[in-house]
């Protein structure tokens, strides 16, 4: 109220009780999505064969604009978006407007990346007398695989333009080549050009070094495919960019981060040296005889407050087992925490944990990838406390499926977990256990058999005792 003046016209219409402002005309906004990919509504308590029995009856705006055109000839003529000014949408079904009421519609937006669905919007835009998903999918009596090229033949999609005005102006500053592979890179993924290889053939001379020859030409894709497949997760490979190259790169399809080819960084591990304490030279030996002489438990835990060195225990750890030829995997839950590790990455980009991940998920592993998971000799894994179990479980149940040992958690793999759950306590709606976050893998599945604490507060004491007592079995409230 302080910030804003009220004027005595303002005051008249509210001391009067009159409308103050007013929207107009109605709008409704429809359902778009691809075949057999409608939201379903339901009561996660009811019975699961009413759920079923439900399923296949459930329905959409989308779904019913089919049947309309089915059952009324007069609505044969209209757009799915010209539906809402003849029709209302009642009772899950299209039915006849009886009062002259103007209404609009909305089609939700869809971004670029997802092909599919924005094909389908724009053939929605313009197509007529369709009854399934079927007629979207033909034209001139021709039925396409996908709705992208359904659109293309449609002449729907325009040409790159867009893409073209914004590479050819990032050519004309003259930067490096190296840099403009990288923002072609950036066009590809979020300009989506129609097609990514006439577009290359346009930009060669700028792409390559030196003349453009068959040898410079695929040198530079196999360069931007690198590019690609670190920075964005894609490859140039793709259906959607259908790039076609010769590589001699045995790795071309891995997706993740080269773990393998991190060097220990003996300068770092010299400078840390000094600073570990006698506590974390056990920790260290423990994991190092878990990891070298495959001796005690494979998962452990090193929770402690912030500050009492953590990330100095882990790097030490990872430089020093490469050094000795083992392959360690760091990970953490943000990219703020990955990047204080040597080597470190994301969890979620490194290990391809699906988002959302429940209790029957697994992670998405090519061929080349699992051999590298297979090579890994440690994973050292930071911010558990801000994991959900669902995703440690769906990690454990991927490298027990890699490893083909399935009666040890993470396949065998040694795991250190790290974090500190004084800086981020869950709290659960009713709840007086700790049951949605990393604590309960590491407790209610007794998984852990040995947690390493690194304490220095008298508060971080008592939570490690209690952490302690809980995996030995005892009931503890928290």
């Amino acid at each position: 109220m302080s910030g804003r003046l009220l004027s005595a016209a303002e005051a008249t219409f509210r001391i009067l009780g009159l409308r103050l402002h007013q929207e107009w005309p109605a709008v409704e906004r429809l359902d778009l999505h691809l075949p057999a990919e409608h939201i379903v509504v339901f009561n996660p308590m009811d019975d699961e064969e009413d759920i079923r029995e439900m399923l296949p009856v459930a329905t959409s705006k989308l779904l019913q604009w089919f049947a309309l055109n089915q059952n009324d000839p007069a609505a044969r003529v209209l757009r799915y978006v010209d539906i809402p000014e003849h029709y209302i949408w009642q009772d899950h079904q299209w039915q006849r407007r009886v009062r002259n009421r103007m209404k609009v519609a909305r089609l939700p937006t869809v971004s670029c990346h997802n092909l599919e669905l924005s094909a389908l919007r724009m053939i929605l835009m313009v197509s007529t007398d369709a009854i399934s998903f079927m007629d979207l999918l033909t034209w001139n009596g021709h039925t396409y695989s996908t709705f992208r090229d359904a659109a293309k033949a449609a002449g729907m999609y325009e040409d790159s333009d867009e893409a073209v005005s914004v590479f050819s102006e990032m050519a004309r500053i003259g930067v490096s080549v190296s840099s403009l592979r990288e923002q072609f890179c950036t066009v590809l993924v979020h300009c989506a050009p129609v097609n990514p290889v006439a577009l290359f053939d346009m930009f060669a001379p700028d792409l390559v070094y030196g003349e453009v020859t068959a040898a410079s030409r695929n040198a530079a894709l196999i360069d931007i495919d690198r590019i690609m497949r670190i920075t964005y997760g894609k490859s140039l490979r793709d259906a959607e960019y259908n790039f076609n190259f010769e590589s001699d790169d045995m790795d071309a399809e891995v997706l993740i981060p080269p773990i393998s080819d991190v060097d220990p960084n003996f300068a770092l591990m010299e400078s840390i040296r000094p600073l570990l304490s006698a506590e974390q030279w056990h920790a260290i030996d423990c994991v190092s005889d878990s990891v070298v002489h495959d001796k005690g438990f494979n998962i452990f835990g090193v929770f402690c407050s912030a500050g009492t060195g953590k990330t100095l225990f882990a790097n030490y750890l990872a430089c020093s087992l490469r050094l000795q030829g083992q392959v360690v995997i760091c990970v953490a839950a943000s990219a703020l925490a990955a990047s204080l590790l040597e080597g470190g990455h994301t969890a979620h980009h490194t290990l391809h944990i699906p988002i959302p991940a429940h209790d029957s998920t697994y992670c998405s592993f090519s061929a080349a990838e699992r051999q590298q998971i297979r090579q890994a000799a440690l994973i050292i894994w930071d911010e558990a406390s801000m994991i959900h179990q669902d995703v440690a479980d769906t990690v454990s149940r991927s490298l027990q499926d890699i490893m083909h040992v399935m009666d040890r958690p993470f396949g065998g793999k040694t795991v250190v977990f790290m974090g500190d759950f004084k800086q981020l306590l869950p709290v659960v709606r009713g709840g007086v256990y700790i049951i949605c976050c990393i604590a309960h893998v590491l407790i209610a599945t007794k998984q852990v058999k040995e947690t390493i604490s690194l304490y220095n507060d008298a508060s971080g004491g008592q939570l490690c005792d209690k952490l302690n007592s809980a995996i030995i079995g005892e009931p503890v409230k928290m």
